[in-house]
């Protein structure tokens, strides 16, 4: 391997660090909303969803890179086109193959997991409003004790509550 194929691929390899390193904040961050969210503390909450939207951004960037960093390394292993990491294996060999396929073993299992608390997070999210509308629903409705006339008919709706007539 030349030389400029080896700092690119080690160029490569750590951007696969940063982003794994960013998944996993982004995970921990997660799982804090969740617990945030359980407790009712809602201005930890806020603060949480604001670290989530920074990680969020640096990952969208580290991403950009990664991928920049695969088409270099693509294009010095004579490869073009649209090209992924787990493309190059095949043309990697030895300790940089071996390097790859942890940092891609680490990514997948990194994104698997923020999958799942993605997923959980939404499913409460779901919960928790279907059971504050059920709430607002009890304690506002528009219909309080119905009020009858001396027919016995709701005045409000004009149906009948009693089944005799008057």
């Amino acid at each position: 391997m030349r030389r400029s194929l080896k700092s690119e691929l080690q160029k490569l390899l750590h951007s696969m660090d940063r982003e794994v390193a960013i998944m996993e904040a982004l995970a921990e961050q997660l799982a804090l909303k969740m617990q945030t969210l359980s407790e009712r503390a809602f201005e930890e909450v806020l603060d949480t969803e604001h670290r989530i939207e920074e990680l969020l951004s640096q990952l969208q960037q580290v991403e950009i890179e990664r991928d920049s960093a695969v088409k270099e390394v693509a294009s010095r292993l004579g490869i073009f086109g649209d090209v992924k990491a787990s493309d190059l294996l095949v043309h990697v060999s030895g300790k940089n193959r071996e390097e790859m396929m942890i940092r891609m073993a680490r990514m997948l299992r990194a994104a698997n997991e923020l999958q799942l608390l993605r997923k959980g997070l939404e499913e409460m999210l779901e919960f928790e409003m279907a059971y504050s509308t059920t709430l607002m629903r009890l304690l506002y409705s528009r219909r309080t004790l119905s009020v009858y006339d001396k027919n016995g008919n709701d005045k409000e709706t004009e149906e009948s509550g009693r089944g005799w007539s008057g």
